[in-house]
């Protein structure tokens, strides 16, 4: 059994094989019928008579005069002495009939027209997968508004001070073009169109050689000359309430990072050493140790230099956005619009007949942990990249398996795949959970 190539009929094949020898006076009729899983429907397809050789001529002479059969009148009727009878019928497809199965009811006349045998010849499930393409569905989200936008900018500036001095110097090694990244940095912060800035935070970092103490002092002041930098040079920070400037001292987490994520031959023995002791002396001492020395004067050449930095992070309140003014601020800063905000300028391009993929996209990005940017994403690349992107889209589902809006979109992109039994299950497993959409697609 399988569905017509327009997936509007099921069409039924199957072949009467005899299993006994049919007397030349018998009639054998065969009822096919299609029976549902729980046995509530069932449809009756076109039946069929085989007769043995003076029953054959019995039925045409009726034929011929007309004559009333006190018998059940069929359209075909086969002979006796076939092997084989190959047997076709198509009725409308209806959905249950995926999980239905043909039962063929055999009814046995003899020469006086009596019923000599009523019984069934067998049951053969259909077989059929119920969830197809006419089933795909796409549906768009739209997400909660925010009450309060918050957006922040971070930049990690590596000016260079001289060994355990604080002065800033423009004119010192590379100074003049970090200056120059920092301003770049902070003039772009401040002209974010349709923001208020609230927080600035300035953490000052050193690297690990040398004393604690002397570490935490230094890394306060070269935070404080940074801060005063930008204070004196803008003042739209110096007006700012939140403005917070702090020294971090020695950078032993910065350090651990920057090694577990190189390829020395040593990093086993430094991470060891770095998380084998819990003091600086101690952790100094040992890495000092390793290779007779060398690894530490690495890490020294190498490893420290970029430890040594001031970072700012600087917060905003953001306002909301007009319909308007969403396709600029999405083309300039795309990290300013909330989800919603993202789902509403996607709307706007699907009334405008343009492809809202890549703004889902961006959604999603921007808000990874978001099961509704997911959703929206992953039902964007299966309606408007169909197949070729339904690999992507399982994979953005599959961390939000257990929400049950998940399980419609996941079963499209399972059965674009070819996963057809797996897109089922997902869709029953769902429908079990109570997801009302795999259940009106089931009991269809």
């Amino acid at each position: 059994m399988e569905r017509s190539q327009d997936r509007q009929h099921l069409n039924v094949s199957f072949s009467v094989l005899p299993d006994r020898k049919i007397m030349s006076q018998e009639l054998v009729y065969i009822y096919p019928t299609l029976v549902s899983a729980d046995n509530s429907k069932e449809v009756s397809l076109e039946p069929l008579c085989i007769v043995g050789n003076k029953r054959a001529k019995v039925i045409k002479r009726a034929k011929v005069l007309k004559n009333k059969m006190h018998l059940p009148v069929v359209e075909e009727v086969h002979s006796a002495k076939f092997a084989s009878i190959e047997v076709e019928r198509s009725v409308p497809f209806e959905r249950w009939m995926a999980k239905s199965r043909l039962v063929l009811r055999e009814e046995v006349y003899g020469c006086a027209e009596c019923k000599k045998k009523d019984r069934e010849r067998g049951s053969y499930d259909a077989g059929i997968h119920s969830f197809s393409p006419e089933d795909y569905r796409y549906s768009f989200v739209e997400p909660k508004a925010v009450a309060v936008k918050r957006h922040e900018e971070s930049f990690e500036s590596k000016v260079n001070f001289v060994v355990a001095r604080h002065e800033l110097k423009r004119d010192y090694k590379n100074n003049a073009s970090e200056l120059n990244r920092l301003d770049d940095f902070v003039k772009k912060a401040l002209s974010l169109e349709g923001t208020t800035l609230d927080v600035v935070h300035v953490e000052g970092y050193a690297s690990p050689e040398g004393d604690a103490n002397a570490n935490q002092a230094l890394s306060e002041r070269r935070a404080d000359v940074l801060a005063n930098y930008v204070r004196n040079k803008y003042p739209q920070i110096k007006r700012t309430q939140n403005l917070k400037v702090k020294g971090l001292g020695s950078d032993w987490v910065g350090l651990r990072k920057a090694v577990e994520a190189s390829n020395l031959s040593y990093k086993a023995q430094v991470l060891k050493a770095l998380d084998t002791h819990s003091d600086h002396l101690g952790k100094r001492n040992a890495l000092l140790q390793i290779e007779g020395g060398q690894a530490y004067h690495y890490l020294l050449e190498n490893i420290y230099p970029p430890l040594r930095r001031t970072t700012f992070r600087m917060g905003y309140k953001v306002r909301p956005f007009t319909i308007d003014e969403l396709p600029r601020i999405f083309g300039k800063k795309p990290e300013l619009m909330s989800n919603q905000e993202h789902y509403m300028l996607a709307q706007q391009y699907i009334k405008e007949g343009k492809n809202p993929l890549p703004v889902f996209e961006t959604a999603y990005r921007i808000y990874p942990d978001d099961v509704v940017a997911a959703l929206n994403y992953a039902n964007a690349l299966l309606k408007y990249d169909g197949s070729k992107q339904a690999d992507k889209a399982m994979c953005v589902l599959q961390p939000f398996r257990d929400d049950v809006r998940t399980a419609l979109p996941t079963a499209i992109a399972e059965h674009m795949l070819g996963y057809e039994e797996a897109a089922e299950k997902t869709l029953s497993d769902a429908a079990a959970k109570g997801c009302k959409i795999a259940q009106e697609i089931l009991n269809r």
